[in-house]
């Protein structure tokens, strides 16, 4: 998802995926951040995907994610900031 939607971007700097891994007490926590064009629409914590042909199926992938991470006792958090898209999965320490 977060490659799609750099390729969609005209702009070469906004061409960036960022990925971080890091402890925080008792959790890991995975953070994506990337840029997108347009607005995002997200529907019970999960974007809904703007692809017509998909339509129905919003988020599976996201919502695979959030599955496994509360199966794990952690949590998915997906969030927005300007034209920023921020994926955050915690997940408690084995």
């Amino acid at each position: 998802n977060a490659v799609e939607a750099v390729q969609k971007l005209t702009d070469p700097e906004k061409k960036v995926i960022d990925i971080l891994s890091e402890r925080r007490g008792e959790m890991i926590n995975v953070t994506v951040t990337n840029f997108f064009s347009g607005t995002l629409q997200i529907e019970d914590g999960i974007p809904v995907t703007s692809k017509a042909e998909e339509q129905g199926f919003h988020g599976f992938g996201v919502r695979s994610m959030q599955l496994i991470a509360e199966k794990y006792g952690g949590h998915l958090q997906v969030k927005t900031d300007g034209d920023l898209f921020i994926l955050s999965v915690y997940l408690m320490q084995a």
